[in-house]
């Protein structure tokens, strides 16, 4: 788990407001360089990069938060204009924690970061900053007599290069910035590959005057290919309601999986595009997220995850598409509900034993996602569902493509409601939909007003 290169990445130092001063801005990108965010983003328009900041800065505090789906935020606190310390929340729980120390320059010159591993201890790494003669910085690296990876600033004509080392002290990725502090480049490789100043894959930035992103090339062994789009997801080989596509970016799914674990989330979309299905996981307490580019036989297809969004590994694992749409609601303990998009891992929502014909409480195991291209409409859009999610009806659990008018599914009463209308139809644009695994041996929960569930595989 690299959880010490993405809070390395994100060093803020945001001057603090007044305390009766509120500032909320959305940026692009960030800059370790400057340590500032740069590129507004506008809502509404379309971007060119999958994620971006929400930046929130009140009296002595700093809030980020990455969108557009807010699992992932920190909270840096300020004391006497410094930051003191900084806070990592992955789904609202505390995951890592940095603390600072500075020199009689209030230059920064240490950090130690703490958080919990994927076996559940506690760990602290310590990163040490070294300037130059002129004040600029050189180095990030662990303490003497410690491991770790490091980072190495050199200063360029036009700008810098900051190149990260692993634990070995081999090149792992090189990125290169303008006298702005913005990034243009970005170059991943095996150690002897960026030793020889050669790279496997490339992330090429064309920025506007105001640092905005408005296209990213790519290159995979010198050979360019054209930006890759963020306005739908890449198509599946296989699909398990749709024609089958043979659209799958081999080349670049090979690239990222070949490659070192210093990649980022977001340079995976810009190098892939936008993955067709997904799903969010609890391990250990905390949500890791793991994404699928298709069925590849034998091949690796699916990259996990650390929680801070940083790639973990590859797999091989497909998972079909059984969701509902977003607005969907979850039903919860004491009667309550919740939008399905919105759930997520750990949350307790009710589930029901169809041989007990009783309700009971249970957590989410896992939030799946899947982009979707057809849908079931029940009732008037009152239930939205992918055909082959499962329903359970009067005489057992039916696939929803199946279901027709006079269809009596289970109500959460568990009585038989009677469906009023269905249709079967392709959506103008796909979307991303959701569905709920529960712990334990009982798939069933209330969704909408119906009980639904995927079969145990």
């Amino acid at each position: 788990m690299r959880t010490g290169f993405s809070i390395l990445m994100f060093t803020l130092l945001v001057q603090p407001l007044r305390a009766d001063e509120v500032n909320s801005k959305l940026y692009e990108s960030y800059s370790p360089v400057t340590r500032e965010f740069y590129g507004p983003f506008k809502p509404g328009v379309f971007p060119q990069t999958p994620f971006w900041y929400r930046v929130t800065t009140q009296a002595d505090k700093t809030q980020v938060v990455i969108e557009p789906e807010g699992r992932i935020r920190w909270v840096v606190h300020y004391k006497n204009d410094r930051v003191e310390y900084k806070q990592f929340l992955v789904n609202d729980k505390p995951y890592s924690r940095c603390s600072y120390r500075y020199d009689n320059q209030a230059r920064l010159i240490a950090k130690e970061i703490r958080f919990v591993d994927a076996h559940d201890h506690t760990v602290r790494r310590f990163m040490q900053y070294d300037y130059d003669s002129t004040g600029k910085l050189k180095s990030l690296k662990p303490p003497k007599g410690t491991s770790g990876r490091s980072w190495k600033i050199e200063q360029t004509k036009n700008g810098s290069t900051w190149t990260l080392f692993s634990d070995k002290n081999l090149p792992l990725r090189r990125d290169s910035y303008n006298s702005r502090g913005w990034l243009l480049r970005s170059e991943f490789a095996k150690y002897q590959e960026l030793q020889a100043n050669k790279s496997s894959l490339e992330l090429i930035y064309k920025l506007d005057s105001q640092g905005r992103i408005r296209k990213v090339e790519r290159k995979i062994l010198g050979k360019s290919y054209p930006p890759a789009r963020l306005d739908r997801p890449v198509a599946q080989k296989y699909r398990a309601y749709d024609k089958p596509k043979p659209e799958v970016i081999d080349d670049m799914v090979d690239a990222v999986g070949k490659l070192n674990d210093s990649m980022s989330r977001r340079e995976v979309h810009l190098t892939i595009g936008l993955a067709p299905r997904g799903v969010f996981r609890l391990q250990n307490g905390i949500v890791h997220s793991e994404e699928m580019y298709g069925c590849r036989l034998n091949q690796l297809s699916a990259v996990v995850y650390s929680p801070l969004d940083m790639i973990d590994h590859m797999n091989m694992e497909c998972i079909c598409g059984y969701c509902f749409a977003p607005a969907s609601q979850v039903h919860l303990e004491k009667d309550k509900k919740i939008a399905i998009e919105v759930s997520y891992p750990g949350l307790s929502i009710m589930v029901f034993d169809p041989e007990k014909k009783s309700w009971t409480s249970s957590k989410i195991k896992e939030l799946r996602w899947h982009w979707v291209y057809s849908a079931i409409r029940i009732n008037d859009d009152a239930i939205q569902v992918t055909p082959l999610h499962l329903v359970l009806t009067s005489s057992g659990p039916l696939a929803a493509k199946d279901l027709k008018k006079g269809s009596r599914v289970l109500g959460v009463d568990g009585k038989p409601v009677e469906i009023k209308s269905v249709s079967h139809e392709k959506l103008a644009k796909p979307q991303k939909w959701f569905a709920v695994i529960p712990n334990g041996k009982i798939p069933w929960h209330a969704v909408s007003g119906v009980i639904a569930g995927l079969e145990r595989r």
